[in-house]
């Protein structure tokens, strides 16, 4: 039997705020989600591929990798990665204070 693993909040049947999710073959990503989907930043873990990788996602899909020195002023809050953000309602959702210190 398969099984997934979620561990973080849900709103109206759907992931929602900063969440782990665990994949069968090992894989993890840790980080934010709006609606369902991956929506913020997040670290990606491939253990097939020994992997660790911050990225920024937007409804579900990866806008792109952070390298190191990114990743860590993103964290700190001296990068504003809603700016990176395509969609405008993206915007909207990203004005709640939760995600100013993702």
């Amino acid at each position: 039997m398969s099984t997934k693993l979620q561990q973080g909040d849900y709103l109206f049947d759907k992931k929602e705020g900063f969440g782990i999710y665990k994949w069968t073959d090992g894989r993890m990503y840790e980080g934010w989600w709006v609606k369902g989907k991956q929506h913020g930043p997040g670290t990606y873990h491939d253990t097939a591929k020994n992997s660790v990788r911050k990225g920024l996602w937007e409804n579900g899909k990866r806008l792109k990798w952070y390298e190191e020195e990114e990743a860590k002023q993103v964290a700190q809050g001296k990068v504003d990665y809603r700016k990176e953000f395509l969609e405008p309602e993206s915007l909207i959702l990203a004005q709640s204070e939760r995600w100013r210190h993702a």
